[in-house]
């Protein structure tokens, strides 16, 4: 329905420093700045959502007026889990569903689990049209050679080219 939606993605490497957080959070700010007001923000962000201490998700769900999505464990290691890959959305009604997904890989140490999210947006359906359509394998070709073969073209000519193209 001719609705704007801003979609980000981004990685944030886990020895990433203030700089790169300040680098995200006006990235962010930006994208909020467009005057969209669908904006969906995802990615691998590395900040433990489940530390109580972790205060960059809180600041960017404050500062930009999002809501994260994502409430169970992304990455998994040896001995810990974590929840770092994150769902920011600017409108919650534009989200139905979100969720973690299965772990697929053949690999039982540091992986990460895939996140998804349902977009409530109605895709309109395009005008239907009727048109012609021509089976050209199924054309009697023999026969249209007969014809064009058999056919006296002399007859059409004229010396007007109007009468004679026509």
């Amino acid at each position: 329905n001719n609705k704007r939606i801003l979609f980000g993605v981004f990685y944030r490497p886990p020895s990433a420093d203030n700089i790169y957080n300040n680098i995200i959070e006006d990235s962010i700010g930006l994208a909020v700045d467009t005057n969209i007001s669908e904006i969906i923000i995802t990615g691998d962000f590395n900040y433990n959502a489940l530390n109580p201490l972790q205060r960059n998700i809180a600041s960017i769900e404050q500062q930009f007026n999002l809501e994260q999505f994502i409430n169970e464990p992304t990455h998994f290691t040896e001995h810990s889990e974590s929840l770092i890959d994150l769902i920011f959305v600017s409108n919650t009604n534009s989200i139905t569903k979100t969720g973690v997904g299965e772990h697929f890989l053949a690999q039982d140490q540091r992986y990460h689990v895939p996140i998804y999210g349902f977009l409530k947006y109605c895709k309109c359906n395009p005008k239907s049209f009727e048109r012609h359509i021509w089976y050209y394998d199924r054309g009697d070709y023999d026969s249209l050679r007969a014809d064009i073969t058999r056919f006296n073209w002399s007859n059409l000519f004229d010396d007007d080219i109007n009468v004679y193209t026509s």
